[in-house]
């Protein structure tokens, strides 16, 4: 068959690391001062779309088209250290993230964009540096509100505020 196509690529912020996410639902790490692959990561349940480092090159977040958001620990010992659904339990319809980022300067947030005009931040309740833990296998806490923030009363509490991108005038 060869090898899954690549759905995503990103830079690691000091452009040590390189990492891919694909269509088989790898996130495959390479190391660019060794000029070769270093690690794969497992865990999601479709492709792979989107993909961030955190500013300490610590940890790697990746999202699929079914909606899943890893964060991977990929120096020390390797470990997905939290994991979270963008879609609400039983939700039907597309939920694949398309876009995923971390923030440079908050060290606990991520943002993501979904198929479905939603944007959600994330908190990942402690800095996630070298050991430490975030949230766990129950998912992301919520973070603050914003403008535009709808909610969905069936949505489990460990998910993310959202908000819908404003419609085009």
């Amino acid at each position: 068959d060869g090898p899954a196509p690549v759905l995503s690529v990103t830079w690691s912020p000091a452009s040590r690391y390189l990492a891919s996410g694909s269509a088989d639902a790898l996130v495959r790490i390479f190391d660019l001062q060794k000029r070769e692959h270093a690690l794969t990561l497992r865990g999601h349940r479709a492709g792979v779309c989107a993909l961030s480092w955190s500013p300490s090159e610590v940890h790697v977040a990746s999202a699929s088209t079914a909606g899943d958001v890893i964060v991977h620990r990929v120096q020390g010992s390797v470990a997905a250290v939290c994991r979270a659904d963008t879609a609400p339990p039983g939700a039907r319809g597309d939920h694949a993230v398309r876009g995923l980022h971390w923030s440079p300067f908050h060290p606990t947030k991520l943002a993501t964009g979904s198929e479905d005009g939603v944007v959600s931040l994330w908190e990942t309740a402690a800095p996630l540096r070298g050991g430490s833990h975030a949230a766990g296998a129950a998912g992301l806490p919520h973070s603050h509100a914003q403008a535009h923030t709808h909610t969905h009363p069936h949505h489990h509490p460990h998910t993310p505020t959202t908000a819908r991108a404003p419609e085009p005038h």
